[in-house]
């Protein structure tokens, strides 16, 4: 009885009030905000390494080559293609060689054609700019990395959140046992 009024409990209400439900709702919680602040962190570093060569000098560059790379892991793989990319560039009156398009090794896909205009975008004989990091010089780009993740964090940011509501309605559940 509550407040005066009788109230019948079900058997999965009197299951959902129960201790070991309390604290598996708890442990789901956890499990759900551990995941989205994992995917939180790892967006938040990339769109801080996308925004770290935006703020790096601009020099001059010249394209030295450009062209497909390609490999085979296997005869039953199929080939994957990737930029081969050489640049030269100066920074501070001292040479340097460049070979990422942007922070990141350059990737590796199926897709020919992605790469072949790539190379179109970047022909060898070139002459483009590009960002070089100012605390390491020998470590240049040609292209910035895209800040969408920045953008995007708010979507495992609301697992984050689901999960402690989880948690905190399981500990509610609990401490009224």
């Amino acid at each position: 009885m509550r407040d005066g009024q009788l109230v019948l409990m079900t058997g999965m209400e009197k299951k959902a009030n129960s201790g070991g439900a309390s604290i598996y709702l708890m442990f789901i919680g956890l499990a759900v905000a551990a995941m989205g602040a994992f995917f939180v962190v790892i967006m938040w570093n990339s769109f801080q390494a996308a925004k770290e060569t935006r703020a790096w000098p601009e020099v001059g560059a010249s394209v030295i080559d450009s062209s497909v790379a390609e490999r085979r892991f296997s005869k039953e793989t199929a080939k994957e293609y990737s930029l081969k990319l050489h640049f030269d560039y100066s920074y501070e009156g001292k040479r340097y060689d460049g070979y990422n398009l942007k922070k990141r090794e350059n990737p590796w896909y199926r897709n020919r054609e992605k790469i072949e205009a790539l190379v179109e975008k970047y022909p060898s004989g070139m002459e483009t700019k590009a960002f070089v990091n100012p605390a390491k010089p020998e470590m240049a780009v040609l292209a910035h990395d895209t800040k969408a993740a920045g953008y995007s964090i708010w979507f495992p940011g609301l697992f984050v959140v689901g999960g402690i509501g989880c948690m905190l309605r399981g500990t509610r559940n609990l401490l009224k046992g």
